[in-house]
């Protein structure tokens, strides 16, 4: 195919404006490029941030990103052209006024200016998307290039040290060199042109030198220049360049094709020289050193081919270390440059279609009315509008070396312009578009966006069966997928209209390819915003499965409103004149409910305001048919009365919703049937995608904004006229007003909220703990999110600890008599105290009745106990404040003011147990104080003293009261100070009682074994066990136990040896025990009751055996350990044998 003549005429001829591709290495320098060099925003962002480098005023290190044909190698050229001084003074005063038109304020002008009159000259070292190693590369890169430039940095050469090794084996080692010439003789080249290969750095030659290198030296390995560090080798060279006034600018054009054949072995050694190398770029010592990477996305992108997360969060802190920047296709230019390209097309055609459909799209917004009509209307021909919309973004995302906007244009491949003119003689449509770029699309890796869009067009395009629609359909489904990949719906979104448009289809024709793609499963509506998305269904027919399921469905009425109740999107309206006033967010939440439902009492206004949990409620009527005014008469005479309720009846009838409320019911069903779902992996996004279909449905007929036109409003038995939000805001401030009258204000919106966050939960409850243990006000440091509590709550508010009658604030004054009120009923339910709080006229949220309460009351706080289900809470907490406020249900409280007569007891409680008493428990209840103390003192003591019988009466209620104490303080506080008032030594001799009874018990064990042997003393007793027999000093645990005592301690010993338990751990019954088992083994001290027993002596040491009759079982274990004894006496010494049956006799006789 001839590309440049159609129907005898030239199509299209390489201009001024079009050049293929820039190769940076040879293109430098070249003062074209500049003349015809278009700056646009993205360049003149990325040359500023690059120039500022070489200014020594940002990075030394750089990578651009970019889409193929976004003009990233060209802007390369021109800086490396003005930093290398190459450029002509008249083509770089051109390129000044040029950047003017995008950056007004003349910063990029000014740096361009600055950077080409330094004094440094730097050398463009240029590497070109080459494989294998970076090192490498860079090495030869960089030699090639000084060498060009005239500069012979020799004692980093790759080809001296080659020569110098020859030369080496040439004078020292004869047989290598002949060696060397032989194998040198096997291949094309001869000593002269072999080292003239090296010279000019051919690899070939190089590698082939490395492998005779190994096979001459037994293995070892020829490490060059380029492989080793290559810090050392820059640094050299950089200090040598400076002192000659040059600097190194190092690019790396194609950077990505390194990146995306860099194989995982190398990406270590890789990994390092990149990073060494802009650490070297950024050092202060380095300041004529300059990196650019050019690539077409990021490496941590690139990193994840190989699917190693590690990978790819070390490549992403290696670029971290490059400033980035990112150029993209020009959309304005890229239209002047399509219109002058493509003017060949339009040579005797007047084409100014479309005009009404980009007025009302305004896909070019970039561009003037002048523009859009003389560019695109009679400018764009052969080019479609919608196809010129799309081309830039599009190649900002998918464009390649070979397939850019620019080879487009010149293309007779598929997709082509060129090729699509020939062939349809018509406008170029934007399906056409995609087959282009098809092949570029589909090599991304389908982890990224655009591969995953890709994946999902041809896994729809095999749902495309139809034969006569077919041809429709993908054009439609191309168009969408086009859109997905540059993602064009922040730009304009795919409507029917916009459809029609592209591909200049009627609405009819649209709709009907719609349907059939929807039916199919391939494309859905998105009904919110009104445009058409890609939808992968499942390959169950759900509608079906909906309809079966409909059929046995039953949802009451209450069911039915609850579940349109979870669907409204505007579930709450805000009193925002009241809020702002009150620094606080007040609202009434939307309860829809049936006419039936609220006439036939079938629940109340009342319930319906406990399930909105809101601070009003905003009831919304469906009837079954429309309401009468009779109806709204008996409406409005059910809410008299009802401040917290505002009635709003809608025109729409039951009937026309009940079918999409039982569809979404039955979906959502669907949605937690896990057997169902498992049937296809594409159901769960479908269902998901059909619910939002039905909420909009829902709201779309039961909207808010439609019943201030059309609906009835009521309040408190009157008709009210709501005519918008503003109006319906305003008047439930107004309710707010007067049913919450007594809000106090908090300047923290943050937390005086009805739930907060689990941080300013524990921030509150900190500062509640603070004022617990505090004597008086608190001082809070820093700014954390407890002291800006404590600052907004209580002291912006004037609440005063030590004096709360002292409050200035009205609100705070009259809050705190009114729980004083209850209070005064000294018991009641802890939700009689919440009530206060919540209710009217204060209205104050949960989270800051704790704060509130402590402080508040910090005077009442120590007679204010509460209880848990009738148990007293001891340890009163923030923590557990929270918690009751929270979950109020099963708490009570009771009130009792200290009485001053029971503080003498308190006085002598803290004299007698000095010890005992923790000082922070001093702001607690004084019965709640004593008891703490005296609790404490109990627990101090042995257990046995603890739970004995054996006190006196007095002793034993004492420990009764104290322990009581825990839930019945103050009563046990009253009947402490009786005892006290009778006898007010009391507590001195019920201490010293129970403080002495341990070792009174010990006592008077010692003295009942003692009597029992017939001995007096410990002495006595130790001689009494020793002469008992042999046996019996074995087998009695009594007299075995006295044997093995010592003088010290022995009846704890022995009371632990023969029970197993301390005795101060005892109770009563272990007491018992053990006198029983003394009096069973003084019994048994005779010879003859161990008569069954036989004794071993063994030296000092003394064994009992007991006699028994062998059974069956082990008579044959005996036989099998006489043969295996028999057995080993061939190759053990007797002796040895002897010794092992003895220690096996030890063994098992102590053991038992």
């Amino acid at each position: 195919m001839n590309i440049n003549e159609m129907e005898g005429k030239p199509m299209l001829t390489q201009t001024q404006f079009l050049h293929p591709s820039v190769n940076i290495r040879f293109d430098l320098g070249r003062d074209e490029f500049l003349d015809r060099y278009l700056p646009t925003p993205s360049h003149a962002e990325s040359l500023k941030g690059i120039i500022k480098g070489f200014l020594n005023k940002g990075s030394h290190a750089h990578i651009m990103i970019g889409s193929y044909g976004s003009g990233k190698s060209l802007l390369t050229t021109i800086i490396a052209g003005i930093v290398s001084k190459t450029i002509e003074h008249k083509s770089y005063s051109n390129l000044l006024s040029r950047f003017i038109s995008v950056d007004e304020n003349r910063e990029t002008s000014d740096y361009l200016e600055a950077v080409y009159n330094q004094p440094i000259t730097y050398i463009p070292v240029v590497l070109n998307g080459n494989q294998g190693s970076f090192r490498k590369n860079l090495m030869i890169a960089l030699y090639q290039t000084l060498e060009e430039h005239g500069f012979d940095y020799s004692m980093s050469s790759v080809a001296l040290e080659i020569e110098s090794t020859i030369e080496l084996w040439k004078n020292e080692y004869v047989g290598a060199y002949e060696s060397f010439l032989s194998s040198l003789d096997e291949t094309s080249w001869n000593l002269e042109q072999f080292l003239l290969c090296v010279k000019s750095y051919d690899m070939k030659a190089i590698g082939w030198f490395k492998e005779v290198y190994t096979q001459l030296t037994n293995g070892s390995k020829l490490s060059l220049a380029y492989e080793r560090d290559i810090v050392t080798q820059l640094e050299f060279v950089l200090q040598e360049l400076k002192s000659k006034g040059y600097g190194l600018f190092i690019v790396y054009d194609e950077f990505g094709r390194f990146m995306q054949t860099l194989e995982k072995k190398e990406t270590h050694e890789a990994m390092h020289d990149l990073q060494e190398l802009a650490e070297l770029a950024n050092k202060d010592d380095a300041q004529n050193l300059h990196v650019l990477f050019i690539s077409h996305r990021n490496m941590r992108q690139y990193a994840m081919k190989y699917q190693n997360e590690d990978l790819e969060k070390e490549f992403q802190k290696i670029e971290e270390r490059f400033s980035q920047y990112y150029t993209l296709t020009d959309h304005s230019t890229f239209v002047r440059l399509a219109n002058s390209i493509t003017s060949q097309y339009r040579i005797g055609r007047d084409y100014e279609e479309y005009v009404s459909e980009l007025r009302r799209f305004n896909l070019f917004d970039e561009l003037t009315f002048y523009e859009v009509e003389n560019l695109v209307i009679k400018g764009a021909y052969p080019l479609h509008p919608v196809t010129l919309f799309v081309m830039t973004h599009l190649a900002n995302q998918v464009a390649q070396n070979e397939r850019t906007l620019f080879t487009f244009l010149e293309s007779d491949e598929l997709g082509g312009l060129v090729y699509q003119y020939q062939k349809d003689k018509d406008w170029y449509r934007v399906d056409s578009l995609f087959d282009y770029f098809e092949p570029s699309i589909g090599d991304f890796e389908k982890e990224s966006l655009v591969g995953h869009s890709y994946a999902l067009f041809q896994r729809l395009q095999k749902k495309l069966h139809t034969l006569d629609t077919r041809a429709n359909e993908l054009k439609v489904l191309k168009l969408l997928s086009l859109w997905n990949i540059a993602g064009l719906n922040v730009k304009q979104l795919p409507t029917e209209e916009l459809i029609a448009f592209a591909l200049s289809w009627s609405i009819e024709d649209v709709s009907l390819v719609m349907k059939s793609l929807s039916e199919k499963k391939v494309v859905r509506l998105n009904h919110r915003d009104g445009y058409w998305e890609l939808f992968e269904g499942s390959s169950i027919d759900t509608e079906f499965e909906i309809n079966q399921r409909i059929k046995k469905l039953i949802l009451s009425n209450r069911d039915r409103m609850t579940l349109l109740g979870e669907t409204l999107l505007q579930r709450f309206i805000l009193s925002k004149d009241y809020n702002d006033m009150r620094s606080m967010t007040r609202f009434a939440a939307v309860q829809p409910v049936l006419y039936s439902e609220i006439i036939n009492n079938e629940i109340t206004i009342e319930q319906l305001k406990t399930l909105s949990d809101s601070d009003a409620v905003i009831l919304l009527v469906v009837n079954k048919s429309h309401t009468t005014e009779k109806e709204i008469m008996a409406l409005r005479n059910l809410c008299k009365d009802e401040e917290r309720a505002i009635v709003t009846v809608s025109k729409l009838t039951e009937s026309e919703i009940n079918d999409l409320i039982n569809k979404l019911s039955v979906v959502k069903q669907l949605q937690k049937d896990q057997y169902f779902l498992s049937q296809d992996s594409y159901l769960h996004d479908e269902l998901e995608r059909m619910y939002t279909d039905l909420v909009y449905a829902l709201n779309s007929r039961l909207d808010l904004e439609s019943l201030f036109t059309e609906g009835y409003w009521l309040y408190n038995g009157e008709n009210i006229e709501i005519g918008s939000s503003v109006e319906l805001n305003k008047y439930l401030s107004g309710v707010f007003h007067q049913v919450y009258s007594e809000t106090p204000i908090f300047r923290n919106e943050a937390f005086n909220r009805r739930s907060v966050s689990k941080i300013q939960r524990n921030s509150a409850i900190q500062v509640v703990n603070r004022l617990l243990k505090s004597n008086g006000d608190i001082n809070f440091d820093g700014n954390g999110p407890d002291a800006f509590i404590y600052k907004t709550i209580i002291m912006n508010t004037g609440i005063n600890c030590d004096n709360p009658d002292s409050i200035a604030n009205p609100q705070l004054r009259k809050l705190r008599d009114e729980v004083l009120a209850v209070l005064a009923k000294r018991k009641g339910k802890l939700e009689e105290l919440i009530d206060v709080f919540i209710c009217k006229p204060f209205g104050i949220r949960r989270p800051l009745i704790p704060l509130l309460l402590v402080s508040l009351f910090k005077q009442e706080w120590k007679h204010i106990m509460f209880y848990n289900k009738g148990v007293f809470n001891s340890e009163v907490n923030g923590e557990l404040i929270y918690l009751m406020i929270e979950n109020p249900e099963d708490y009570t409280f009771t009130y009792h003011p200290y009485e001053k007569k029971y503080q003498v007891l308190v006085n002598k409680v803290e004299e007698i147990y000095m010890g005992f008493i923790e000082t922070s428990e001093r702001v607690l209840h004084p019965a709640v104080y004593t008891n703490k103390i005296l609790l404490r003192w109990l627990r101090s003591l042995p257990r046995l003293t603890q739970n004995t019988n054996n006190l006196s009466d007095s002793a034993k209620r004492f420990r009764t009261l104290i322990r009581r104490g825990e839930i019945e303080p103050d009563e046990c506080l009253a009947e402490l100070f009786q005892m006290y008032k009778k006898n007010d030594s009391c507590f001195i001799e019920l201490k010293n009682e129970c403080e002495t009874f341990s070792q009174k018990h010990s006592n008077d064990i010692c003295s009942k074994i003692l009597l029992s042997t017939n001995t007096s003393s410990y002495v006595d007793l130790k001689e009494w066990a020793s002469k008992k027999p042999s046996v019996v000093k074995v087998k009695n645990d009594l007299v075995k136990s006295i044997l093995d005592s010592s003088s010290e301690g022995w009846v704890e010993d022995l009371c632990k040896k023969l029970i197993g338990v301390n005795r101060e751990n005892w109770s009563d019954a272990t007491d018992q025990l053990f006198m029983s088992q003394i009096e069973s083994y003084l019994n048994n001290l005779s010879e003859e009751s161990y008569q069954s027993y036989i004794e071993v002596k063994l030296g000092e040491e003394a064994l009992a055996v007991p006699q028994v009759q062998l059974s069956d079982k082990s008579q044959l274990i005996l036989n099998n350990l006489k043969q295996d004894v028999k057995l080993m006496g061939r190759t053990v010494p007797k002796e040895e044998i002897q010794s092992l049956l003895l220690q096996l006799l030890k063994e098992f006789v102590l053991d038992s």
